[in-house]
């Protein structure tokens, strides 16, 4: 297609293509609301489309308040500890009632429900959104999900006298991290900096010191873009990395927030870091999980990453991918191979992969004792039941989450004081509280498992009641409290 290199007609460009070719709707800048920083009337057609049920109680208890009532527990959510992305994964809580703020799709076959909520999701694009209360500042791009904004995007033009670097200035000098829209993970969870040639991406914003990393495809063995003759050099962005279906799955399974605390002169510091992927590990971690998927397991593989680029990351994607990864007849791929591997290597200190927020995943304590065997057994027995019960595929390397819910339960020093002082009877009641704040704070690291915790009530007590008696023997046999 001819290239009409006006910065207007740039971003044009791009909102044709998501309108017409990847599943987009065009946004309303005026529908946008600055204190609230979200798209509000968006977020109540979604749920009232894919949650009737839960309006409708609300709506009993609410009247005409529900609206509001709604977002502004959504608003609460979105700006508590857990921030925009576990929300957007895993719901939030209103009057007891769980409101789910987006619908992914699963591992493997996809139910005609599953489909229809999936389905359901609401991407926008909108254009020159003026996003505060003090100014009238707008921002050339922004992309929401069921109206949650999750990304922006500065778009210039280099024959007009600006490309990519003054997109990344203006992020720097121009655009305050204050604002809610740009509060890090509180809102948009990723920044683009992009013009006909390049892309440039951050996750945070923080003035001076923001730091943008190349979002490109490489151009033979240099940085860049090759040429492209269907249009501009960067119409990966919107072709292929903001298509509906990639966009959700990078929403969905990619991004993460990774949490890291360490004591420094009797100090706890802790450090948070949105990790996105760049174009690169998009790319390499989807080839590989594709090719996996038509071959099955016992290919070998080369992947050429540069110093500095990802690997670990990328590594922690794949894992996590082909552990649940079905080829076309929803046959599991990789099942005992992989993790018993996983497991093995992580109990032996050998590797240390990632999940959920980054923490690493810890293999069981005293391992090969007695007693250690027989809390696995427990724990294989439970993950069993659950799935002769419930109908799930969990495996052995989810008794891993299990394990350690269980160890930081009979760590927890109320608990301990709970399960002294009680009996079983009594302490179920302060421990089916503390369980539930557990999976919470854990809920980055088994998604799945955590969904069908908060969801499904009888799931959540067989879980329950399953632990309960583990962890209360566990601390009545090593004496209480500490």
């Amino acid at each position: 297609m001819p290239v009409d290199h006006r910065e207007r007609a740039f971003e044009a460009a791009i909102e044709h293509h998501l309108l017409t070719s990847a599943g987009y709707a065009k946004g309303d800048p005026t529908a946008f609301d600055r204190e609230q920083a979200i798209f509000p009337t968006e977020f109540i057609t979604f749920v009232k489309a894919t949650q009737p049920e839960v309006w409708q109680a609300l709506e009993k208890l609410h009247g005409t308040e529900t609206e509001a009532v709604i977002l502004d527990d959504l608003t609460k959510a979105l700006d508590g500890q857990a921030g925009a992305l576990a929300v957007i994964r895993h719901g939030f809580k209103c009057f007891g009632k769980l409101i789910r703020v987006a619908y992914f799709a699963p591992a493997h076959g996809m139910n005609p429900e599953s489909r229809r909520l999936y389905e359901a999701n609401r991407l926008s694009i909108t254009r020159q959104v003026h996003y505060s209360t003090k100014h009238e500042n707008s921002i050339d791009v922004v992309l929401a999900l069921n109206g949650i904004p999750v990304a922006t995007a500065e778009l210039k033009n280099p024959l007009t006298g600006q490309n990519a670097e003054h997109a990344k200035h203006q992020y720097k000098t121009d655009r305050d991290p204050r604002e809610r829209i740009f509060e890090f993970k509180r809102r948009t969870l990723v920044h683009f900096a992009v013009d006909p040639d390049v892309v440039w991406m951050t996750t945070k914003l923080e003035g001076s010191k923001t730091v943008f990393l190349p979002f490109n495809k490489g151009n033979g063995s240099g940085a860049g873009n090759p040429d492209n003759p269907a249009g501009y050099k960067t119409a990966y962005l919107w072709e292929e990395v903001w298509q509906r279906d990639s966009w959700l799955d990078i929403l969905g399974r990619f991004v993460h927030l990774q949490v890291e605390e360490r004591t420094i002169d009797g100090k706890k510091i802790r450090k948070e870091t949105m990790i996105f992927p760049r174009y690169h590990q998009l790319v390499a971690v989807r080839a590989l999980e594709a090719d996996a998927k038509a071959k099955g397991v016992g290919q070998n593989y080369l992947i050429q990453h540069s110093a500095g680029s990802g690997k670990s990351n990328s590594i922690a994607w794949l894992a996590h991918r082909l552990a649940s990864l079905h080829n076309a007849q929803d046959e599991k791929v990789f099942d005992v191979a992989l993790k018993f591997y996983r497991l093995q290597k992580i109990s032996e200190g050998s590797i240390r992969l990632d999940q959920g927020e980054n923490v690493p995943v810890e293999g069981p304590t005293a391992v090969g004792t007695r007693k250690a065997r027989d809390d696995e057994v427990e724990l294989s027995r439970l993950i069993d039941l659950i799935n002769e019960r419930f109908g799930t595929d969990f495996t052995q390397a989810d008794e891993l989450f299990f394990h350690q819910l269980r160890e930081e339960a009979i760590a927890d020093e109320n608990l301990r004081q709970a399960a002294t002082a009680n009996t079983l009877d009594n302490f179920r009641y302060v421990f089916v509280k503390a369980l539930e704040g557990l999976f919470i704070d854990r809920m980055e690291q088994n998604e799945e498992i955590f969904a069908k915790y908060m969801n499904d009530a009888d799931f959540r007590k067989v879980v329950s009641e399953h632990l309960l008696k583990q962890v209360y023997e566990q601390i009545r046999e090593e004496g209480g409290a500490a």
